[in-house]
């Protein structure tokens, strides 16, 4: 029985050192992230800026006819001092680049592009949240797990000794493993939850409303003068079209419209409809 309790011993002591190796990995990561999601949010609210202004340009120029391609025009917003850039986030993960990428969509007409764009941005600067916050409940989970054995391993090791005080030997591993897992489960909640995912959701919604404005400014990018008369052409040959198509004859793969009248006596006193 002392062999039990020894090996279940030493793989709890195993267990909750890789989660409290995990546990304080997330903890020293935490700070950086949040100031990384706080850098963000401000770039993304100056390049909005930035964009709006760009938007007014390309409209002013396709309005007095100085541009055919609206998209082909769009400038990429310079980034200047980027707290993203020196953090060594990927290029096409910061703000200017996510703006461009989604006007140019929208200018495209591809608006649904557009917010699949935005949404895995979002996802791409997670960091996995979701993923580590499952750290908390294996702590919990293993906890629990070890709190069984150590009854277990108690009760077992009662039934064979006169004295049932040496069966606390079994009962402390109970005891601490489910003390550790509820201490490791607090302390990735309180990392987590409190404070890199209260800041990713202030910065999600904040986002969401810039990126709705952006799309609403681009929507009022007028035309170019050529893309409204391919556009009238194309209305006018799919209207003649219409009309020129023959209406279907019966007796030649169409079906008959049977049109019927209402007479006031069936021999019964009610209606009948006979056929036309």
């Amino acid at each position: 029985m002392q062999n039990y309790t020894l090996i279940a011993d030493i793989s709890s002591v195993f267990v909750f050192l890789w989660l409290t190796y995990k546990v304080a990995c997330i903890g020293l990561a935490t700070p950086g992230r949040c100031r990384l999601l706080r850098a963000l949010l401000s770039e993304l609210q100056h390049q909005s800026v930035k964009m709006a202004a760009e938007l007014e340009r390309l409209a002013g120029q396709i309005r007095e006819g100085r541009t055919a391609d609206p998209i082909a025009a769009l400038r990429l917003l310079p980034e200047g001092k980027s707290e993203s850039a020196a953090a060594g986030m990927p290029a096409e993960y910061r703000p200017a680049s996510l703006l461009h990428r989604i006007v140019t969509a929208r200018l495209a007409g591809e608006a649904e592009r557009a917010w699949d764009e935005y949404r895995y941005w979002l996802r791409r600067i997670s960091f996995g949240w979701s993923a580590q916050l499952a750290f908390g409940k294996q702590a919990k989970e293993f906890g629990l797990l070890y709190t069984v054995i150590g009854a277990l391993l108690a009760f077992a090791h009662l039934s064979q000794v006169s004295k049932p005080f040496e069966v606390f030997g079994a009962l402390s591993l109970a005891m601490v493993t489910t003390i550790v897992g509820l201490l490791l489960s607090l302390l990735v909640s309180h990392f987590l939850v409190q404070q890199f995912c209260s800041q990713y959701r202030e910065l999600q919604i904040e986002s969401e409303r810039i990126v709705l404005d952006v799309l609403r400014r681009a929507g009022r990018v007028p035309a170019p003068l050529g893309r409204k008369r391919e556009k009238a052409a194309r209305r006018k040959r799919s209207a003649a079209a219409e009309r020129q198509t023959p209406s279907p004859i019966p007796g030649h793969g169409a079906t008959p419209i049977v049109l019927y009248a209402s007479m006031p006596h069936d021999g019964n006193g009610g209606a009948r409809c006979v056929q036309k």
